[in-house]
């Protein structure tokens, strides 16, 4: 594996904001338009709001970074594939992984984490608390959790990526799709047993964050030792899919879907 010719397209990827200023702007509105509208509302009602806000609001974080990824993927085989880009981008050898970590630290991690800081900023108004709230208890923590969930942001956009070249889905359904990853990361493990916990890939990186918080669910001991090994298999993983799904894209090609 080439770091440095990886590390040359993170660096692209960076340039590459100034000509996507307004999909990014629409999409922090967007967020934040859903959370003070579906959100907001349920910590007024909350019995304990900081205790809600400390459960949800990481996991929220965490999904909007896998979620992220999904949306590169349709972007790559839908959206610039009809503007034969994507014929373009292959023929430069930039795959879906390579386009991937283009994408990385801007969609899959500025963008999430400045939705973040600015929706958990409205949700401390709203329950008339300090916007001190959301500093983290441990620093150390809420970065360990953030590394372990940019792995997501690759899973997410090489899985999506599979479905998408080995069936005519339409993107309708991904949107459907998506949904899965709300377990483990706004759904806490509360609500699954112990053992799906350990399943489930996104429960660890929100827990993560959310034992910055002090309100995770696994032993503290348990994600420091979880997280290396986390972070490593769903790199190899992701890395395999998506070097996989080339291969399927150079065989087959890219299914024609209607919408």
């Amino acid at each position: 594996m080439n770091i440095r010719k990886y590390l040359k397209f993170v660096y692209l990827g960076i340039r590459l904001v100034k000509f996507h200023k307004s999909s990014y702007i629409a999409y922090l509105v967007s967020t934040i338009l859903w959370i003070i509208i579906v959100v907001c509302p349920a910590l007024v009602l909350s019995p304990n709001p900081i205790k809600t806000l400390y459960t949800y609001f990481p996991g929220i974080l965490t999904f909007n970074i896998v979620s992220s990824g999904v949306w590169t993927s349709v972007d790559y085989f839908r959206f610039y594939y009809y503007q034969g880009l994507t014929d373009l981008f292959i023929e430069c050898g930039v795959g879906i992984l390579e386009y991937s970590i283009i994408c990385i630290l801007t969609d899959g991690l500025l963008i999430p984490l400045i939705s973040f800081i600015t929706i958990f900023s409205i949700a401390t108004m709203y329950v008339k608390i300090s916007i001190m709230y959301i500093v983290p208890k441990s620093l150390t923590m809420f970065i360990i959790g953030l590394i372990c969930s940019l792995p997501l942001f690759l899973l997410g956009s090489t899985l999506t990526g599979i479905i998408l070249v080995l069936s005519p889905v339409e993107v309708a359904w991904i949107s459907l799709f998506e949904f899965i990853f709300l377990i483990g990361t706004v759904i806490p493990p509360q609500f699954t047993s112990g053992t799906l916990s350990f399943i489930i890939p996104t429960t660890l990186a929100a827990d993560l964050l959310r034992a910055a918080y002090s309100s995770n669910y696994l032993p503290i001991d348990l994600l420091y030792l979880l997280s290396p090994i986390y972070f490593i298999t769903i790199s190899t993983i992701s890395i395999l899919m998506g070097k996989y799904c080339d291969k399927v894209v150079k065989r087959r090609g890219i299914p024609i879907r209607r919408g």
